[in-house]
């Protein structure tokens, strides 16, 4: 009887404890994905991590060849993480490669693409001699540059009053082509044609072919040490260069053509104003000077360390995300080492911390954690005037949708 008597005992107290496990809230819960990474065409050992804000391991996976690769971890509705994607190439036998790429704060339930593999250019064709002649005295010592769609077919410098180039055509494009002349001193001209055969000769009148651009934009030089600058049309996704004016070494005003007609224009300029670099781009359905007037700039980096990176600056724009890079290098008889960083962030203080990266890794690849060998190398930043477009759609289109390349942003690189 007592025997029985402690059955019963023992069979209601299990029975309790089941009830509790089962009403348990974390009992049968499926946790969403922190990150989704689809892996494309990697010839390298590829690891991924998750962090919480405070730099606690969430979860790590090593890439074994399988097409997705997902983190899981329980974090707070609405709280954020920190994303790790690790690198490592030893296909040199005397020098290996080791870079971080950590995307700071960032919204759980990405899925995104890494190495992804894009549409192939079209065939090419037997190439295709064309011969300048009579170029002007004031248009000697120029360029010529072929564009057939988004892709350079081909071009020359001109040194005196005739050159000859070959061009690449693709047999698979629109026959149009836009040749595009410019000169340091000298607006930029243009000839336009869908007349070329492949495998053909032609000899171009310099002053019977080429004629001026609809628009002409003559940026000043801001005394850069070099300048390029490019502006092309846009119908829809496709891009067609109208010009491009090449590296000012000494500085220089860039001057640049368009014709009327499309439905938007790009438009680049890249500059180095006392060892900084500035890239200027818009996609506007109008250009004019001003798309061009550099703001006042005053940046400082008050702490250039991994952990604790910080700055200061009045630019009066808001930062839509930055790129960080330190690096620091090693030596073990003839093979080096080199390792990367790069954080990507929106625009609040602070570094990354490596601190807590998995032991895996440490131990696989050592150094790579070593916070305090990293040495601070350069910063980008870049603005955007669309303020419903900022870091995290900013990720979203890097991953996944950067087949369409000119959606356009302002940057500066501060660099040593």
């Amino acid at each position: 009887m007592c025997n029985m008597k402690n059955i019963f005992i023992l069979l209601f107290i299990s029975s309790f404890l089941s009830q509790i496990i089962s009403c348990s809230p974390d009992n049968d819960v499926e946790l969403e994905p922190l990150v989704t990474l689809e892996i494309h065409n990697y010839d390298a050992d590829v690891w991924i991590f998750a962090t919480d804000k405070s730099g606690e391991l969430l979860d790590v996976k090593q890439w074994q060849g399988e097409p997705s690769l997902s983190l899981y971890g329980d974090v707070s509705q609405g709280e954020r993480i920190n994303f790790f994607l690790v690198f490592a190439d030893d296909k040199l036998t005397n020098h290996k490669t080791r870079t971080v790429n950590a995307y700071k704060n960032i919204l759980p339930g990405r899925t995104w693409q890494v190495g992804k593999t894009y549409e192939q250019p079209p065939t090419k064709s037997p190439e295709t001699s064309v011969t300048l002649e009579d170029i002007p005295s004031e248009y000697q010592g120029g360029q010529v540059v072929a564009q057939q769609g988004v892709y350079n077919t081909g071009w020359a410098s001109c040194p005196t009053g005739a050159c000859q180039y070959d061009m690449t055509l693709y047999s698979s494009l629109s026959p149009d082509i836009l040749m595009t002349y410019s000169h340091p001193t000298a607006d930029p001209v243009y000839f336009s044609t869908d007349a070329l055969e492949t495998g053909e000769s032609y000899t171009l009148d310099f002053e019977g072919s080429f004629k001026s651009f609809d628009n002409v934009l003559r940026i000043p030089p801001q005394d850069a040490s070099f300048a390029f600058g490019e502006i092309g049309g846009v119908n829809g996704t496709n891009f067609f260069l109208n010009s491009i004016d090449g590296f000012h070494l000494s500085g220089g005003q860039v001057t640049l053509g368009f014709n009327d007609g499309y439905s938007n224009y790009y438009a680049l300029v890249q500059r180095d104003i006392g060892g900084v670099q500035y890239e200027w781009s818009v996609l506007k359905p109008t250009l004019s000077l001003a798309d061009f007037e550099l703001p006042d700039f005053n940046f400082t980096i008050t702490n250039e360390s991994l952990m604790d990176f910080s700055f200061t600056n009045d630019w009066g724009k808001h930062i839509q995300h930055r790129q960080n890079n330190w690096h620091y290098h090693t030596r073990t008889g003839d093979v080096v080492t080199s390792f990367q960083v790069e954080v990507y962030a929106s625009d609040e203080i602070g570094g990354i911390d490596l601190r807590n990266m998995p032991v895996d890794l440490v131990a696989l690849y050592p150094g790579i954690g070593d916070v305090d060998k990293y040495e601070y190398f350069r910063s980008t930043f870049t603005f955007n005037d669309d303020e419903d477009f900022g870091f995290d759609e900013y990720l979203e289109e890097d991953f996944n949708e950067p087949g369409y390349p000119y959606q356009m942003y302002t940057y500066y690189v501060v660099g040593k």
